[in-house]
C-alpha cells in the first residue's frame, strides 16, 4: 500500500478506528448510568476493549508513537465536548 506522511494507508485506517472506537466508548459512558445499565455497560466495555485491542496492533507493529498518542490525546477530549 501506498504511504502518507510516512505511516502506510493501513496504519492510518487504524489510527481513525482507535479514535472512532473512544469517542463511541465516550459515548456510551453517560448512558450506562453509573455501571447499572447492563446493556449499556457491556456495549461500553465492549468498545474500549476494543480500542485498546486496536492500539496493542499499533504498537506490536511498530508504529512510531511519539505523534500518534499526542494527536488521539487531542481529538478524542474534543470530539467528546463537541
Amino acid at each position: 500500500m501506498g504511504t502518507i506522511a510516512g505511516l502506510s494507508v493501513q496504519t492510518i485506517l487504524l489510527f481513525i478506528a482507535i479514535i472512532a472506537t473512544q469517542i463511541i466508548g465516550g459515548i456510551f459512558l453517560p448512558r450506562t448510568e453509573a455501571f447499572r445499565s447492563l446493556g449499556w455497560t457491556a456495549a461500553c466495555l465492549g468498545t474500549y476493549t476494543l480500542s485498546f485491542y486496536l492500539m496493542a496492533v499499533m504498537i506490536n507493529r511498530g508504529t512510531p508513537l511519539s505523534m500518534l498518542l499526542p494527536l488521539m490525546a487531542a481529538i478524542v477530549p474534543l470530539a467528546l465536548v463537541g
